[in-house]
């Protein structure tokens, strides 16, 4: 029921999913999943902003056992009130979105020849590494999840429709491995299309987990639009950016030690607008510890929802921050805690207040 043959995504407004496979109810299959829900949610209000929230004690060991008293919202810096309050394992669409651009030669088991001047021979096959530790990552999550495949350069084009079928997706993989990566690097609009595959999701949770060596050269769309896209869809971006240290190599960008903080600073600020997560793995042993670590998050997150009390125009940024609440039992442990969630929505239709 997926699609199997190669899509070309021309550019932004170009792209197209010409056929995304329609899959089967799953509600019975659902029914055990569905949570215990402490305040009531309205599913058909629209003013309701739901946000995935991660905790996080100081080992990275996530806190399961917090209710919805437990937290506190604010949005615009104006406090809240919990409208939804659950915690669930719940399925959900992952998107990967795979670089192929031409630096990836190092990261890839190639013949040296194939590989940019200046490249440490220590990552050679890491992209190879990478990809085989996707197989475990999809046993460690949702078994009811489903997946969707992206690879791009300057251009991005569509590998693998939705599947729930590990092995087509592990062929998929090994064909992208079999490939020569070549090409410049459109990121913005490659992340903008990944947004769009996953909204295709028969989930209403979704995510795409990026994997990268470097920083956007040859976008269509600007960084601002792409921060727009970000705000206006819940979808968590999880990006692995493979070998930092190679934003400064003097034979690759050109770069300085300026431009390789923006480099890191991007990644950084993609997981808090989105509500993801940066990983800058510093050697091969660091590779499945991420995917890991993405798994575990994305099975133990709680959901919280509120209705905004702030400024409801439309296309206006609005910023949001959860705490501990004072009165919690976790809150003298409030220091050694992390809480990770998406710090910015936008909304292209201005929310209607209820009273």
């Amino acid at each position: 029921m997926s699609t199997h043959h190669l899509l070309i995504w021309k550019t932004l407004f170009g792209f197209s999913v010409i056929c995304l496979p329609f899959f089967g109810s799953l509600e019975a299959q659902l029914a055990q999943q569905e949570p215990s829900v402490i305040k009531q949610e309205t599913r058909t209000n629209d003013s309701l902003v739901k946000l995935y929230v991660s905790v996080l004690d100081k080992e990275k060991n996530f806190i399961s056992n917090l209710n919805y008293y437990d937290f506190e919202v604010f949005c615009d810096k104006v406090p809240q009130q919990v409208s939804y309050f659950a915690k669930k394992d719940e399925p959900l669409g992952i998107v990967f979105l795979l670089d192929m651009s031409g630096s990836m030669r190092n990261m890839l088991d190639l013949p040296s020849s194939y590989r940019p001047i200046g490249f440490e021979r220590g990552w050679k096959g890491t992209y190879q590494k990478l990809i085989a530790a996707v197989p475990t990552f999809v046993e460690t999550s949702h078994q009811l999840n489903e997946y969707s495949v992206i690879l791009f350069n300057q251009q991005a084009w569509l590998a693998a429709g939705w599947t729930r079928n590990k092995q087509e997706l592990e062929g998929v993989l090994s064909n992208v491995t079999a490939t020569t990566p070549a090409g410049q690097t459109s990121l913005y609009d490659s992340l903008i299309a990944a947004i769009e595959q996953a909204k295709g999701s028969s989930y209403s949770k979704k995510a795409v987990i990026l994997l990268t060596d470097g920083t956007d050269s040859t976008s269509k769309i600007e960084r601002n639009k792409l921060n727009v896209t970000l705000q206006e869809n819940d979808v968590p971006v999880y990006s692995i950016a493979l070998n930092p240290d190679l934003f400064s190599l003097k034979h690759h960008f050109s770069g300085t030690d300026l431009q390789k903080k923006a480099a890191e600073q991007f990644f950084t600020d993609l997981a808090l607008m989105t509500g993801g997560a940066s990983f800058f793995p510093l050697n091969q042993n660091d590779l499945t510890r991420c995917l890991d670590e993405i798994a575990k998050e994305l099975r133990n997150q709680y959901v919280i929802g509120f209705k905004p009390t702030c400024n409801p125009k439309m296309n206006k940024a609005h910023r949001v921050k959860i705490r501990l609440s004072e009165k919690s039992s976790a809150a003298a442990m409030s220091k050694n805690i992390s809480i990770r969630h998406r710090e910015e929505y936008k909304t292209s239709v201005a929310l209607s207040h209820s009273k």
